[in-house]
């Protein structure tokens, strides 16, 4: 079985990442929450990451995190994380009032500021 080193690509935002510069990246998605919610209108996340949990084992590379091998032990690899905790990973944030496109997109941008920490996938 071979080794998933990291790709020449990987390895470049790896060695550029600063916090003045992070290099990785997310997504925002608009979708229709009711179907999320309990009868009192709160997020029912711990439903939420079950569901997502359970598909997991279609997309492994997802529950990887990254491994320094060591000087001269070879490039960087991804590895299986035995410690995978999807609450660290999905989790509820409230968008501040008055709650519109704004407020929302800032919301967004202030989740991607801090660097992603490599001890987890």
């Amino acid at each position: 079985m071979a080794i998933p080193r990291l790709s020449a690509f990987e390895q470049m935002f790896l060695r550029l990442e600063t916090p003045e510069w992070p290099c990785h990246y997310g997504g925002l998605a608009l979708v229709d929450g009711a179907p999320l919610l309990d009868d009192a209108g709160r997020l029912r996340l711990s439903h939420v990451r079950a569901r997502l949990a359970r598909r997991l084992v279609r997309a492994p590379a997802l529950r990887q995190r990254l491994e320094l091998p060591g000087p001269g032990r070879g490039r960087p690899l991804w590895v299986d994380d035995p410690a995978f905790d999807i609450a660290h990973h999905v989790g509820e944030v409230a968008v501040p009032d008055p709650g519109d496109d704004a407020a929302l997109l800032a919301t967004a941008a202030d989740l991607c500021v801090p660097l992603l920490d490599r001890r987890r996938p």
